[in-house]
């Protein structure tokens, strides 16, 4: 008797994710250094066996669930929204308000 094999999910989640640069001390310490260390749960490194020098994420869900994501596994699945704020407001980008303003 032959199984069929498991069906396929597509993503269609908003999460927030920061690529790891380290974890040190119940804190990861995200590549882009524009943004400040965020503290991770205890169990964090035991639920995703997250191993220093392999690169991935931290990704943070809505209800607050946070894991970690291969590097390859979230940018494959993931990108950047268009609502995402950077830290500075320099590094923000321009929103269409030139294309409102020419239709004036």
């Amino acid at each position: 008797m032959s199984h069929p094999e498991a069906p396929f999910y597509q993503c269609h989640k908003t999460v927030q994710a920061l690529e790891i640069r380290s974890i040190n001390g119940g804190w990861m310490f995200p590549e882009d250094t524009r943004y400040d260390a965020v503290e991770i749960p205890d169990d964090y490194l035991k639920n995703f066996e997250f191993k220093h020098g392999i690169p991935g994420y931290w990704v943070k869900y809505a209800d607050g669930y946070q894991s970690w994501s291969p590097k390859a596994a979230f940018e494959e699945g993931y990108h950047l929204t268009d609502d995402s704020a950077p830290a500075t407001p320099e590094d923000k980008p321009a929103k269409k308000t030139a294309k409102k303003q020419a239709k004036h």
